[in-house]
């Protein structure tokens, strides 16, 4: 939340937002964003539709995508970055956005460096809570083991109870 009124804070007037801010927060958003005569996107889970968790695959504005990423926040991310795309570039192809979206890579996060061994740098609450539930939909029949480390300003109690939920050891 607090992460969300900081960058609502660079906002400027006359700007446009594409955001999948959380539903709690929308008036907060579209009050400060009228009052800075601000143009705005506001994207939820309701926009698409999930086909496949491996691969991930959905459905977004009647066309279909397919992630290397995993996790359904990937799904929100990729269509913040196809909207974006749109803004910027009205008639760009479809093809060449689906095409980008099916190789883009994010090193470190459920990345897999080894058959059945992956990586990820989830370094809050937040983060090992999308972390989770994608541990939980994705390797759902799968016992998970996890080598966790934090530093020292971190709120690691919190953090290793996400972990607990999920983590087999």
């Amino acid at each position: 939340e607090s992460i969300a009124y900081n960058k609502l804070g660079t906002l400027k007037r006359g700007n446009h937002l594409i955001t999948t801010v959380d539903h709690a927060l929308y008036s907060y958003f579209i009050n400060h964003m009228n009052d800075l005569d601000t143009t705005y996107q506001l994207i939820d889970e309701k926009a698409y539709h999930l086909l496949s968790h491996t691969p991930l695959q959905y459905t977004y504005r009647q066309q279909d995508y397919e992630l290397l990423l995993l996790g359904r926040h990937q799904v929100l991310n990729s269509i913040l970055a196809i909207e974006a795309s749109l803004y910027l570039y009205p008639d760009l192809n479809h093809q060449i956005i689906k095409n980008g979206l099916k190789k883009a890579l994010w090193p470190g996060r459920l990345e897999m460096i080894k058959e059945c061994v992956y990586l990820d740098g989830a370094h809050n609450e937040h983060a090992l809570t999308a972390l989770k539930d994608t541990v939980k939909d994705t390797f759902k029949d799968k016992k998970v083991h996890v080598l966790f480390s934090a530093l020292g300003d971190k709120d690691i109690k919190s953090m290793l109870g996400v972990v607990k939920a999920f983590a087999t050891s």
